[in-house]
C-alpha cells in the first residue's frame, strides 16, 4: 500500500478527544474526573480503588518509587501519582498500549510518571534503578514463566501488590472462557510448580490485543502463587479479594519482606 501523507494528518481542533481518537473503539479505560466527559473506554481503571485499598499492608504511597508492570492505559500510574508517589516507572511491552499510556500521560498532566516500551524481565535483569514498591496488575498470567518473574522481583523489591487471575483446579468452571491445553511441570530451587499452558489463539487485532508477548501463557494455582512468594522470602503474604470474574479466579495480593 502507497503512503498517502493526508491518512496521518489530523486536521482537527487539537482537544483531548482528538487523541483519544487516534485509538478510536479500542480504549478500555473511561477518563477520571472532568476528563470523564471525552470518549474512551467503560472500565474505570484511572479510579482504580485496588491501590488504595492495599495500603494498610504496603504503607503510605506518598513519597515512595513505584515499578508499574503492564500498565495498560495508565490507569495505575495515575492513581500512584495523585496518592503522592515521588516518581513511576511503567514499563509496556505492548507498542499500541504503550502509546495509549503517553497519550493518557499527556492528557492528565502525569508529572512524575516515565512509560517505557520493553519486556519487563529484561528491564529486572539489567536495571539497577531502586524502587520501593512494585505493582504487577494483570501481568503474571500473561507469562510464559511466572515463577521466573516473581523471582526477579524479589531480586529487586521488598513490597509487591499483584492482582493476577489463577487456574482453579478443584473447580475447572471458576476458568471461564480460557482455553487450558496442558500441564507441564517448572522446577525452581528444589519446589516444583504447576504450569497451565494457555492459548491465546491467532485472531487477535493488533491494537486491542491485551494478551502477553508469546500466544500462548502459563497459569499458576492459588496455592503454587503463595508458595512461590514464600518461598523467595515474602513473610507476610495476605490475599485482600479472591473472586470470579468472565475470565476467570482473580485474586489481589500484597507481598512484604
Amino acid at each position: 500500500m502507497d503512503f498517502k501523507i493526508e491518512d496521518r494528518l489530523i486536521l482537527k481542533n487539537p482537544t483531548p478527544q482528538t487523541a483519544l481518537d487516534i485509538f478510536k473503539g479500542t480504549w478500555l479505560s473511561s477518563f477520571p474526573g472532568e476528563y470523564s466527559q471525552y470518549k474512551a473506554g467503560h472500565i474505570p481503571l484511572f479510579d482504580d480503588s485496588r491501590i488504595p485499598e492495599s495500603t494498610k499492608f504496603l504503607g503510605p504511597i506518598e513519597g515512595k518509587k513505584f515499578l508499574d508492570l503492564g500498565p495498560l492505559e495508565g490507569g495505575q500510574a495515575y492513581v500512584l501519582e495523585k496518592m503522592g508517589a515521588q516518581s513511576v516507572v511503567s514499563i509496556e511491552a505492548n507498542s499500541i498500549l504503550y502509546l495509549k499510556c503517553l497519550v493518557a500521560k499527556e492528557i492528565l498532566g502525569m508529572q512524575r510518571v516515565r512509560f517505557l516500551c520493553g519486556d519487563v524481565v529484561e528491564f529486572l535483569k539489567t536495571t539497577s534503578e531502586h524502587f520501593d514498591i512494585c505493582i504487577a496488575s494483570g501481568i503474571l498470567y500473561h507469562m510464559t514463566n511466572p515463577v521466573e518473574l516473581l523471582w526477579l522481583l524479589s531480586q529487586k523489591i521488598d513490597k509487591l501488590l499483584i492482582w493476577t487471575h489463577y487456574f482453579c483446579e478443584v473447580d475447572a468452571s471458576r476458568n471461564k472462557i480460557s482455553s487450558f491445553k496442558k500441564i507441564s511441570k517448572f522446577e525452581f530451587q528444589d519446589v516444583s510448580y504447576n504450569y497451565h499452558r494457555q492459548e491465546y489463539g491467532v485472531d487477535f487485532e493488533t491494537n486491542v490485543y491485551c494478551g502477553g508477548t508469546a500466544q500462548h501463557s502459563n497459569w499458576m494455582n492459588k496455592e503454587g502463587i503463595l508458595t512461590a512468594l514464600r518461598e523467595f522470602n515474602y513473610t507476610q503474604v495476605n490475599v485482600l479479594q479472591d473472586g470470579d470474574s468472565v475470565n476467570g479466579p482473580f485474586m489481589l495480593i500484597t507481598a512484604i519482606k
